[in-house]
C-alpha cells in the first residue's frame, strides 16, 4: 500500500516510519542498578508504582516506551511477561488500581538474565501523558522462575512504590485490582519511561 503524506491522517511518527524524539521523565537507573529483588519460585503479579513527584513533565505526549533490567544474579527461567503499563486511579480507594484499560506492552527477545536490559517496543497510552497523574507498570512471574529484577530502596517521600500479589495466572490487566501488598519508598525493575508525541 502506498503512502502519501498529506492524505492520509491520523499517523504517528511511529506508523509513518519516521524519526521519534524520545523524552525522559523518569531514570531510575542511578538507584536501579541490577541490584536483586528474587521472586522466589514465581507465581507474582507486581508492579512499579511512580507517584507524581518522581515524573518531569512533557506536554502533548501520547507514546511511550520502558527500559527495565533484570537483577545481578537473575537466572534465565520463567521471564516475566504480559506487562500493562497506565495511569492509576487517583480516585479514593487502592493505590495500584489503574486509571482505565491499560496498555499492553511488549519487549522483543526478551529474556531474564543477569543484568540484562531491555526497552520495550513503542506503544500508545490511553490517556495523553500527564505528569500530574501516577503511573503503573504491572507484570507477571510464572511458577517456577527464577528471574529477579533491579531494585533500590529509595529512602522516604513515597515518590517510588511497589505492589504485588501471589497469583498462578496473570492479574496485570485488571483495572480494578484487590488483595494486593504495598511497599513504599521502594524502586523495582522499570528503569526508564519515554514519552513521545
Amino acid at each position: 500500500m502506498l503512502w502519501l503524506p498529506g492524505l492520509v491522517t491520523g499517523r504517528s511518527a511511529l506508523d509513518a516510519g519516521t524519526a521519534v524524539s524520545w523524552t525522559t521523565v523518569f531514570d531510575g537507573s542511578a538507584t536501579l542498578n541490577g541490584t536483586t529483588d528474587g521472586n522466589g519460585n514465581g507465581g507474582w503479579t507486581t508492579m512499579a508504582i511512580f507517584n507524581p513527584g518522581s515524573l518531569t513533565s512533557s506536554s502533548s505526549k501520547t507514546q511511550c516506551r520502558l527500559t527495565i533490567r533484570f537483577g545481578s544474579d537473575s537466572g534465565s527461567t520463567g521471564t516475566p511477561n504480559t506487562f500493562y503499563f497506565g495511569q492509576g486511579d487517583t480516585a479514593p480507594g487502592d493505590a495500584y488500581d489503574f486509571n482505565t484499560t491499560p496498555a499492553a506492552v511488549t519487549f522483543t527477545g526478551i529474556a531474564a538474565g543477569a543484568n540484562a536490559q531491555f526497552v520495550s517496543d513503542a506503544f500508545a497510552l490511553p490517556e495523553t501523558y500527564d505528569a500530574a497523574q501516577p503511573y503503573i507498570c504491572c507484570w507477571f512471574t510464572p511458577v517456577g522462575s527464577n528471574a529477579s529484577v533491579a531494585y533500590a530502596g529509595l529512602g522516604t517521600g513515597n515518590l517510588h512504590r511497589i505492589a504485588f500479589k501471589e497469583t498462578t495466572t496473570t492479574d496485570s490487566a485488571t483495572v480494578d485490582k484487590s488483595g494486593y501488598g504495598i511497599a513504599d519508598d521502594t524502586g523495582l525493575f522499570v528503569t526508564k519511561i519515554e514519552v513521545a508525541a
